[in-house]
């Protein structure tokens, strides 16, 4: 698992994000274990500031039932095919999803890290 990246999509300082994953990793945990993070659990490895242990966990809520990041997926979504009031013409774009559950939207597409 990479923790660095799944740790980057927290609020937290890049410099923490970059302790933290190391912390993780030295723990030998691996994806799965996510399920099982609490307050507790965090704080038993060394993570003292509640505000981060919250940063961590509502990450971890937000990838519940979601894919695994070891997949790449890629699902490009055509923008509308004629003109309409903001000019463009129909195009395909890519755009990094902002899904809280990982999976693609209607109007974006799902973007995985490849590990």
């Amino acid at each position: 698992m990479d923790w660095y990246s799944w740790l980057l999509q927290t609020n937290l300082d890049p410099g923490l994000v970059y302790q933290y994953s190391l912390l993780l990793s030295s723990n030998e945990l691996e994806e799965d274990d996510v399920t099982h993070f609490d307050h507790e659990f965090l704080q038993s490895m060394g993570i003292s500031i509640a505000k981060h242990r919250l940063e961590m966990l509502k990450l971890a809520k937000s990838r519940r039932g979601a894919p695994p990041l070891c997949f790449s997926s890629l699902s490009p979504r055509p923008r509308s095919a004629s003109r309409g009031t903001s000019g463009r013409s129909s195009t395909m774009t890519l755009r990094p999803s902002s899904s809280s559950r990982g999976r693609p939207t209607s109007m974006e597409e799902g973007r995985r890290v490849i590990c």
